[in-house]
């Protein structure tokens, strides 16, 4: 049984957050307003359980690096549909570097959970892994919602967004 109401708050000092927060609901990037018709098994498919993006692999590891050092405006613009359009606060000297750590690779189970948040009804909730396993899990059939007020309870945290920022709305951080 998962126990997802234990924090370690005696091991966190403080919380700083950056985009995307904990809430995407009016969250500008054009590539994640696709997000609610994915299918979140089609991700697991065609990335594997491993890792997305991972350094180590096709992608990151081969294809990014390449395109970018032939086609720089290109990953510039890639970086900038997924971020946001202010370029005035953006040192352009910095953008090869910006691209060749962008997009950082995370677990594939990570970005599922990323998905869910912008296909749900809004709320904060633990990962779902369907209703069976979800049962199993957490003892409902339904992943648990956590309210993020709570969970940080105690603990100093900040949040920082852009004016600009495709995946930090001001309403979605005010939330």
């Amino acid at each position: 049984q998962h126990t997802h109401t234990h924090t370690p708050r005696d091991q966190i000092n403080s919380v700083s957050m950056l985009a995307p927060v904990t809430y995407m609901a009016h969250q500008g990037c054009p590539i994640f307003k696709i997000a609610k018709w994915i299918d979140n098994a089609l991700v697991f498919d065609l990335f594997g359980s491993k890792g997305f993006f991972r350094e180590d692999g096709i992608i990151l590891g081969k294809m990014w690096p390449e395109a970018c050092s032939h086609w720089p405006t290109l990953c510039e613009d890639i970086l900038f549909l997924v971020t946001g359009p202010d370029m005035a606060g953006m040192d352009k000297d910095r953008v090869p570097y910006y691209s060749a750590i962008t997009p950082a690779g995370t677990s594939t189970r990570n970005i599922v959970h990323f998905l869910q948040t912008m296909q749900g009804d809004g709320s904060w909730r633990l990962y779902d892994f369907g209703e069976t396993s979800n049962l199993r899990t957490y003892g409902t059939k339904e992943p648990p919602q956590i309210q993020p007020a709570e969970a940080l309870q105690g603990i100093p945290f900040g949040i920082a967004h852009g004016g600009n920022d495709y995946l930090a709305d001001p309403k979605d951080v005010a939330t």
